[in-house]
């Protein structure tokens, strides 16, 4: 499941709940491995912001754009809030959590959001998945086709 949650973070969380509620995986142990791998993989993003700061061109190019110095002063400026929005916004937490770390945002502060962000995130879609589950009508007729299998 952790490594599952690298690739694909939503089909990760969907399988999770379903094994869960088939019975497959304790309840306990899907949720953790859930979070784990998908806080892992933010944490991941965030070291490969510092790597690419690295490349004096790229650091250059960068921080001389002045929309790239705005960026970096709202994204430090209200750090925590900002790390906790990128982390429900479709799209945006590539860039927004590699741009933490080449920006180099206090860790402690990017811990705690995407911990907090990723906590409530993990709990309410695999709730909602893990009820989905539970329900006799998909358990019988559905089962495991809930998850999109290729």
């Amino acid at each position: 499941m952790i490594l599952l949650s690298y690739l694909f973070e939503d089909i990760a969380i969907v399988t999770a709940a379903v094994a869960a509620s088939q019975g497959v995986m304790p309840l306990w142990g899907a949720l953790l491995a859930i979070f784990i791998g998908i806080a892992s993989g933010d944490v991941g993003l965030y070291w490969l912001g510092m790597l690419a700061r690295r490349w004096r061109g790229l650091r250059g190019y960068l921080l001389t754009k002045s929309g790239v110095r705005a960026v970096r002063r709202k994204l430090r400026a209200h750090a925590f809030g900002n790390l906790f929005l990128i982390r429900f916004v479709p799209g945006l937490r590539f860039v927004g959590f590699c741009l933490s770390g080449f920006f180099r945002v206090d860790i402690k502060t990017f811990l705690l959001s995407v911990m907090v962000a990723t906590a409530i995130w993990t709990v309410a879609v695999f709730t909602l998945v893990y009820q989905l589950g539970e329900n006799s009508w998909i358990k019988h007729n559905l089962n495991w086709g809930l998850i999109p299998w290729w």
